[in-house]
């Protein structure tokens, strides 16, 4: 038994880190024949919500997956090399929600419709994050920075 039990926390959660950065590494792509793929088979959903909105639902959940590795390897590093109580909190709780976005839009049993719809929404969200940011630049350029902001009105 260890006597450090946050340094094995910190090991075990970067061997967690690692693998899942191992399992995003060897898919990258759409496989043939996976549900992603006859989903976004001639992108019926093509139009308003994008040109291809059913494999941006996979973009997605690839990034926020990447993000949750991320985060959990600085939770890992922290553990590791020393106290950091508040950067812990924010470390674990950014990997939490990247998390849940991937298990949000891939839940089984959710209609193809509903999984582009939930993407769009993942998509306004940081697009209201991205403007609320903006709005509190108070200099001479912050009216032509929000403007310029993707999803400006």
């Amino acid at each position: 038994m260890s006597s450090d039990p946050f340094s094995d926390l910190g090991r075990s959660a970067g061997g967690f880190a690692d693998a899942l950065r191992g399992l995003l590494d060897a898919n990258q792509g759409l496989v043939p024949g996976s549900p992603a793929v006859s989903e976004a088979d001639g992108e019926p959903y093509a139009g308003q919500w994008g040109l291809h909105p059913s494999r941006d639902v996979f973009a997605t959940m690839l990034i926020t997956a990447w993000s949750a590795a991320d985060h959990l390897a600085g939770m890992a590093a922290v553990l590791t090399t020393g106290p950091g109580i508040a950067s812990l909190y924010t470390l674990a709780r950014g990997a939490a929600e990247a998390a849940v976005v991937g298990c949000h839009l891939s839940e089984v049993g959710v209609s193809p419709p509903e999984r582009v719809r939930r993407n769009m929404n993942c998509n306004l969200d940081g697009i209201c994050h991205d403007l609320n940011m903006l709005r509190r630049f108070d200099g001479p350029d912050a009216a032509q920075r929000t403007a310029a902001a993707p999803g400006a009105a």
